[in-house]
Formats: structure tokens, C-alpha cells, sequence
């Protein structure tokens, strides 16, 4: 994953958007959000999509080309690969673009939507990281620090 922008003002356009989470790399749940979204919502453009997210992000792109979607700002969770996230979320911008449309918020990233200011901090213990391995299925990083 490389980070191809980034960005220290988060103000989309948008008075509303979708908040999505959960996504868990689950690319059918992407297809299904790209056919109801416009149904439903004609007018979005941003999707905020609230922790474990991981989802090759082309892939991502690609389901939603159809739709007016431009910009996800994804908040991390504990279930993300730290590993490689760590290497492109920078703390002194508030997101890093790594692809077409979605951008990786740092810990903590300030937005303002529709005027309202807006706080996303990120990450999560898991609770069960006894049973995981570290690297591998939980990571250090996936906290929440002081």
C-alpha cells in the first residue's frame, strides 16, 4: 500500500453522508451498498466508514464507479493489518489517500461535515488477543493510546 496524498483539512462537500463499518474485507457488502446507495441517497458523495475496514481498496474503486461516491474516510479498527497501515498513516495529516477513493484517517483525524466538527480516533483492543498472534491476527498498534 502506498500513499499516493496527503491531507491535513477533511471538509468534504457534503451537508449528510453514509457511515458505514464493519466491512471486514467483505466485497459483496461493497456491491450491495453500490446498488441501494444511489437508490437511496442520490445525492452522497463521502462514506465515513467506521473500523475494521480491510478491503483491497482498487477493489473498493471499482464497485463504486457507478456511483456519485468520490471520497471514504475510513476510521481504523483493531481488525486492519497494522503491519502495513502503520507504514502510511502519517500523525501529522489528518488522512492519507491510497486510493481513487479512500483515504486512512490518523489517530486522532478532525473532520468537519455539513459545518459540525467532527472527531475520529481509531483503533480498538481486541479482546481476544490471547487466542490471536501478535502479527498475524492482532496487533500492538490496533490500541488506543493516552
Amino acid at each position: 500500500m502506498d500513499a499516493l496524498q496527503y491531507d491535513r483539512d477533511i471538509t468534504p462537500p457534503d451537508r449528510r453522508v453514509a457511515v458505514c463499518g464493519d466491512w471486514h474485507g467483505n466485497v459483496g457488502w461493497i456491491r450491495t451498498l453500490s446498488r441501494i446507495l444511489p437508490a437511496l441517497a442520490p445525492d452522497l458523495t463521502t462514506i465515513l466508514q467506521l473500523g475494521d475496514w480491510w478491503i483491497d481498496p482498487d477493489v473498493v474503486d471499482e464497485a463504486l464507479a457507478d456511483t456519485k461516491i468520490d471520497r471514504i474516510y475510513v476510521t481504523l479498527g483493531n481488525h486492519e493489518p497494522w503491519d502495513q497501515v502503520a507504514r502510511v498513516v502519517d500523525a501529522n495529516s489528518a488522512a492519507v489517500r491510497v486510493s481513487e477513493l479512500t483515504w486512512l484517517l490518523s489517530r486522532p483525524a478532525r473532520l468537519t461535515i455539513g459545518g459540525r466538527s467532527v472527531v475520529s480516533l481509531g483503533g480498538a483492543a481486541s479482546v481476544d488477543r490471547l487466542w490471536r498472534i501478535a502479527g498475524a491476527g492482532w496487533w500492538p498498534d490496533e490500541s488506543i493510546t493516552d
